[in-house]
């Protein structure tokens, strides 16, 4: 973790990856947290919207009782539910990227290095060279194509659908279903274990829930959770 941290603090300032792939530095926390229920379906047009309005840090002028080691700056999750904190980073050695300019923007500094990039669908790999591999073979994006290219060394980086390219590859998947929120909120990335309120509908995942939040540099907050086994 040391050096990965290490590596991406060099290749952002080398690269301004402040700016190109949202770097930046911040801290990270798990959390506990028992949850209410806001009854929204019956609200009218008008009210609808006010008590998402009612975020503590919105709140100018009235004191918000805080729970113990809960720093100052984490003023947008709401402190009476919570019931447990702890802090897992500081900007000292915890850092975050947006994932997608990141990999695009990996992917522009090969092609200015000199690489070419290909864009396509993987259908076979040819393990019958004296290495292990011999070439592989794809479709391209745009054309629909079959090309075959020859390879010496093949690098696996698809993430849950790496055993789709090699069936022996001991990878699981899981599937988060996410959203983006708009929101200025201060850095943090949090992990929390939500009691869900006794009269809460519309879940399959018993009585608790753990999103994962991640406040980001561009004035929004990316969550996810609900995992599920991936296909």
């Amino acid at each position: 973790m040391p050096l990965s941290y290490r590596l991406h603090k060099e290749l952002a300032d080398e690269h301004d990856g402040a700016k190109r792939w949202g770097y930046r530095t911040l801290k990270a926390a798990s959390l506990s947290a028992k949850g209410k229920s806001h009854d929204l379906e019956n609200a009218s047009t008008e009210s609808k919207g006010e008590d998402w309005n009612k975020l503590p840090k919105l709140l100018a002028g009235k004191s918000i009782p805080r729970k113990k080691n809960v720093p100052e700056d984490l003023d947008w999750f709401d402190q009476e539910g919570m019931k447990q904190y702890s802090e897992m980073g500081d900007t000292s050695n915890t850092a975050q990227v947006h994932p997608y300019q990141f990999t695009t923007s990996m992917a522009d500094l090969a092609v200015e290095a000199g690489a070419k990039v290909i864009l396509g669908l993987v259908t076979a790999i040819d393990y019958t060279g004296p290495h292990g591999v011999k070439a592989v073979t794809y479709e391209d994006k745009g054309t629909k194509h079959i090309h075959t290219i020859p390879a010496t060394e093949v690098i696996l980086a698809a993430g849950p659908w790496t055993s789709h390219v090699w069936p022996d590859a001991p990878i699981e998947g899981t599937r988060a279903h996410s959203v983006v929120i708009e929101a200025e909120t201060s850095p943090y990335a949090i992990f929390s274990e939500i009691e869900l309120p006794a009269n809460f509908k519309g879940t399959r995942h018993g009585n608790h829930v753990s999103p994962e939040m991640y406040a980001r540099p561009d004035g929004t907050v990316y969550a996810c959770g609900m995992l599920s086994i991936f296909s």
